[in-house]
């Protein structure tokens, strides 16, 4: 008795143990869930409820999650080349600048008709893509974000190789002036194809100005050479030497205007494709954000970090079901705390908790007196371990056992005699009486109309017994005064016929009859 209390003792603090650690365990993921979760008005409930509709919806954007990873490394791969490609676009302008003051040109052109122009087409557009978004539903929507997925990833491709063809022609440039000049259509194309009108004008009046200045360049030859044959002829030959010198620098002037010229007209038909394409490009990138559903990249950005939060959120929802699977451990089936957690609202739990928190009280109290009483226990097994008297007691329990042991024996005989010697009174009793008994019943039976049915004595005793039809025996004490007379009639009556049957002839007396 003694070693299971010490067992049901040690039990009892392992289970306090690991449910006093459980506990700690899980008023920290409480603390720590709490603390993760929005601040707001709303119960614990509600924000378990937004929580899981806000999951619901991230989970729909689940099946495009690797897709879109990619292309976000595409597209920061796009930007750092496209951020090196604005730093060689500015010193190009610089560069740009710089010869278009050489040559005497002017140094910006007028947007006015492109802007026209383009405000026009991005109301086309804005007008297409709220008719798209109005007329597309959710399904549609997933289907048609993965394509638009898909076309990022070969617009980026292209981006690639643009980028690439126009590194090759930049090196393919073998002036200064040339590259400059392709560095102004870049900028003239980020404004669509009106200004290539504009622009057209502007080089048939550069060209005009070098014909002008071609004609003046042969004005100066000839007063140079008539300036020459109007001089003295001290130094004639020194003049002429002075003519052919100047002569050869304005023909190697004019082949590099003629070679000047014909770059012109490259870069011209290189511009026109550029444009194209670059219109083309604008185009199909408008189509995709208006495929997408956004209006331009920073709402796209936003769909990124709404993805980057779901992930945040899912990897968070992960952690804290660990979390609780390892606090519940193999104690409670996890869909049972699912379905507590779902059908119950937030103050409930709180009840519950503040509830097993009392239980626990009351254990660690319990467990103390237990302890208490434990202790009570030991040093009393210590005193009675130290008194000697235990082993007088155990000899003399010894031998008082060997006496109940011999009483009982005893016992059972003299029940089973006891038993035997009832069986034998019981048998006298109702199959041996005298036949004058016998007889008297037959009398009494009949003197009381079958109320009383038999007489009796019981064995070694000197008394009358009076059955009645109810199987009641009853003493002859207890019965009135008639019934008593009647009795003794019938004791009278069956006498008299026992000494009849002997010969005897009795007179019969009768008294208040």
């Amino acid at each position: 008795m003694e070693q299971e209390s010490k067992e049901e003792v040690n039990d009892c603090d392992n289970q306090l143990d690991a449910a006093d650690s459980q506990l700690r365990k899980a008023i920290t993921d409480r603390d720590e869930v709490l603390s993760a979760l929005p601040e707001n008005a709303g119960t614990l409930e509600q924000r378990i409820r937004d929580a899981e509709g806000d999951l619901n919806q991230c989970e729909d954007y689940l099946p495009i999650l690797h897709n879109l990873q990619a292309a976000q490394q595409r597209l920061e791969t796009s930007k750092k080349h496209a951020t090196d490609a604005m730093h060689g676009l500015k010193i190009a302008r610089s560069q740009w600048k710089k010869t278009l003051q050489q040559l005497g040109l002017a140094d910006s052109l007028s947007p006015k008709s492109i802007r026209i122009l383009a405000e026009g087409y991005e109301s086309l557009t804005q007008t297409r893509r709220r008719l798209k978004t109005q007329q597309d539903e959710l399904a549609q929507r997933k289907i048609e974000l993965s394509t638009g997925l898909q076309r990022v990833e070969a617009l980026s491709m292209q981006l690639k190789v643009a980028i690439e063809e126009s590194r090759q022609s930049q090196r393919e440039n073998k002036s200064q002036s040339a590259m400059d000049r392709s560095e102004s259509n870049r900028d003239l194309s980020r404004n669509p194809g009106a200004e290539m009108r504009r622009t057209e004008e502007k080089r048939d009046r550069d060209r005009d100005r070098r014909e002008q200045r071609h004609r003046d360049e042969q004005l100066s030859l000839r007063a140079a050479s008539s300036a020459a044959l109007a001089e003295s002829a001290d130094g004639p030959l020194l003049k002429l030497q002075e003519l052919t010198n100047t002569l050869a620098q304005h023909k190697q002037y004019i082949l590099q205007r003629k070679e000047l010229k014909g770059q012109d007209e490259e870069l011209a038909r290189k511009q026109k494709s550029m444009q194209r394409l670059l219109d083309k490009w604008i185009r199909s990138r408008q189509s995709h954000l208006a495929e997408l559903g956004v209006e331009n990249q920073e709402q796209l950005e936003e769909l990124l970090s709404l993805k980057h939060q779901y992930l945040r959120f899912e990897g968070e929802i992960e952690e804290l079901d660990s979390r609780i699977r390892g606090i519940i451990g193999g104690h409670v089936p996890y869909e049972s705390i699912a379905r507590l957690l779902e059908n119950t609202s937030g103050s409930e739990l709180e009840k519950r908790w503040d509830t097993l928190g009392q239980r626990i009280q009351q254990a660690e109290e319990r467990i103390a007196v237990l302890l208490q009483r434990q202790g009570e226990t030991s040093q009393e097994m210590k005193s009675i371990a130290a008194d000697r008297r235990l082993a007088e007691a155990k000899l003399e329990l010894a031998c008082l056992e060997k006496q109940i042991t011999a009483c009982a024996e005893h016992w059972r005989t003299l029940g089973s005699t006891t038993s035997m010697l009832e069986k034998v009174c019981e048998v006298y009793e109702t199959e041996r009486q005298p036949e004058t008994l016998r007889e008297a019943s037959a009398f009494l039976k009949q003197l009381t109309d079958g109320k009383y049915v038999r007489v009796w004595t019981p064995l070694g005793k000197n008394a009358l017994r009076i059955d009645n039809d109810k199987n009641q025996s009853l003493p002859l004490e207890v019965l009135s005064r008639g019934t008593r007379e009647a009795v003794f009639i019938a004791l009278r009556l069956s006498l008299a016929a026992a000494y009849s049957r002997r010969g005897v002839t009795l007179p019969l007396v009768l008294d208040d009859v």
